[in-house]
């Protein structure tokens, strides 16, 4: 009997370790937040809006996005994935590079950089927006998820009523941005 024998590349995470999904589930879950609180700062003048220790809140929390977006920018260069062609899992990590750079590296980067601390320019700030592709992960966790089928569904569920309603909020803040500006514009 010929056994293969499995070439460990030292500190690759497997696509589907379970410490692997709980962070990406992690992180999809603090992009929905982000998702919801990002137009919301862009619409309000915080500072009016919340109290001092609303603030406060605000920016611990703000602060521990960005450390988990940092976190997983860096981690990305050494997660494995499946092959869409072969079904295996690639640990190569010159082949785990070269995946990232083509498309998430650039939306993670942007995810990164705190636009809001370098600039107070609203537009440079909306760039953030662009997080909301990183919920595209959560299909891929929720596929490796070792639960039965109906729970994988309700998940699925919570996700699209999720993105509904991401859709709905973004819109008002986006019509509330547009009204305020017009007012000001006009007085």
């Amino acid at each position: 009997m010929v056994t293969k024998k499995r070439v460990k590349n030292d500190f690759i995470i497997d696509h589907s370790s379970l410490n692997r999904i709980r962070f990406e589930f992690v992180t999809c879950m603090l992009v929905i937040y982000d998702c919801i609180m990002l137009p919301f700062n862009l619409a309000f003048d915080l500072e009016k809006v919340m109290s001092v220790q609303a603030m406060r809140v605000h920016n611990i929390i703000d602060l521990t996005l960005r450390t988990v977006y940092i976190v997983d920018f860096l981690l990305a260069f050494r997660k494995a994935y499946l092959d869409d062609r072969t079904g295996r899992e690639v640990r190569q990590p010159w082949l785990i590079t070269k995946r990232y750079l083509r498309f998430y590296f650039w939306i993670d980067l942007l995810s990164v950089i705190p636009f809001n601390l370098i600039s107070d320019n609203g537009y440079l700030y909306s760039l953030q927006l662009i997080k909301i592709i990183r919920l595209y992960r959560l299909d891929n966790i929720i596929s490796f998820m070792n639960t039965p089928s109906y729970i994988q569904v309700k998940i699925r569920l919570f996700y699209i009523v999720m993105r509904f309603f991401i859709i709905i909020h973004w819109t008002t803040c986006f019509f509330y941005t547009l009204t305020t500006k017009n007012q000001q514009m006009l007085t």
